[in-house]
């Protein structure tokens, strides 16, 4: 048997039936086609469809969407001159709002005032239970003696999953769903969000859970009455038509909606660290917002793993993730080896050094971002 000397070329066909991409494969011998190479082209048209793609006919220029993660039916980024939706569910917003600058340095984000807001008509693909709404927020004004419109989804009183307000005397937050034991139930935050600085906010409801994360760090959550009850209403970003309640002044970005409860892994994996300041989401936890010192001995005060922090570690980063969140009440937090132990104080823990390691942590955290998406 001859050797061959066999060159394969790869061209792409111009197709846009299907909405995707076909990848074939021509094998020339000496200038001739190998009969061998036609069963060749059958087999790789079929395993190389390349979805949401199309090519331009006798060129190699494909044109493809961003690649778009499982579950994720909604996702606005204001970057356009209309606000579409990049999840490829046709679900964009109406009106446009005004543009104003993004969270991450260059494309937009929508600027609100309490008088005004936009839409997302009711679709199947956004009317769901089980879900993870995640923004960035900018706050102009503090508190107006009013609760004021966040995000919120629903017609009426009792259609309130998911619902997101800041509330009337902070710019702590309020998060709302609606079972089908109670209409309208959730939790308050214990950190509020501050003024004038971009802030990542995100709600996770999975399994009967709400959780809410403030910058990647899981904030508050609660046990609902009942699994979340979806509804058919709009989304409404910003101030509600049908309710009393303002919404709120400021801008809000990169709009993230998805049907499923999210892992902290994943929202973390939203921010970049240099934006929001801490380096290590998961290494400071608010234990109690106002407690006195004998009452951080309770070993329920910080989470399994989580120690009371100490000065060092609070100089490491604790007083800043502290002052940013909101979670002083006095200016100083307790922590250990503290020489007045009288008065009331927040207490902060900070993650144990062996469950902070490295790769260790690291690859634990690949490994739950994986699992949920499989």
């Amino acid at each position: 048997m001859g050797v061959f000397n066999t060159l394969t070329v790869l061209f792409l066909s111009a197709s846009l039936t299907g909405g995707s991409a076909k990848l074939f494969a021509q094998n020339t011998v000496a200038g001739r086609t190998h009969d061998g190479s036609r069963r060749m082209n059958d087999i790789i048209s079929q395993c190389f469809d390349v979805p949401q793609a199309f090519c331009l006919h006798g060129t190699s220029q494909v044109i493809t969407a961003a690649a778009i993660p499982n579950g994720l039916v909604g996702w606005w980024t204001f970057d356009d001159v209309y606000p579409i939706d990049h999840s490829g569910h046709f679900n964009h917003m109406h009106p446009a709002l005004r543009s104003g600058p993004s969270f991450f340095g260059y494309g937009a984000s929508l600027i609100m005032d309490k008088d005004n807001g936009t839409v997302v008509a009711s679709s199947p693909s956004l009317n769901v239970g089980t879900l993870t709404v995640s923004f960035w927020i900018y706050l102009l004004n503090g508190p107006t003696g009013q609760y004021r419109y966040v995000v919120s989804k629903g017609h009426g009183d009792f259609e309130v999953t998911p619902t997101v307000l800041l509330q009337e005397s902070s710019n702590k937050l309020r998060v709302r769903v609606s079972t089908n034991i109670n209409p309208n139930e959730g939790l308050d935050s214990q950190g509020g969000i501050p003024m004038r600085r971009w802030t990542h906010v995100a709600v996770s409801l999975s399994k009967g859970v709400m959780r809410l994360f403030i910058d990647g760090m899981l904030d508050s959550e609660v046990i609902l009455s009942d699994e979340p009850k979806a509804n058919n209403g709009p989304l409404f970003i910003g101030k509600h038509p049908h309710r009393t309640f303002p919404g709120f002044d400021g801008y809000i970005d990169d709009i993230k909606f998805y049907n499923y409860g999210l892992q902290q892994q994943s929202i973390q994996a939203m921010l970049p660290a240099a934006l929001t300041g801490i380096g290590t989401a998961d290494f400071y936890h608010l234990g109690r917002l106002r407690c006195t010192f004998n009452e951080t001995a309770d070993p329920e005060i910080c989470p399994p793993a989580f120690h009371l922090c100490t000065l060092e570690e609070l100089y490491m980063g604790g007083f800043h993730t502290a002052r940013t969140h909101q979670w002083l009440i006095t200016n100083d937090v307790w922590y250990k080896g503290v020489e007045s132990t009288t008065g009331e104080k927040s207490a902060v823990c900070c993650r144990d050094a062996d469950e902070q390691s490295g790769l260790v942590f690291a690859a634990q955290s690949i490994a739950h971002s994986s699992a949920e998406i499989m």
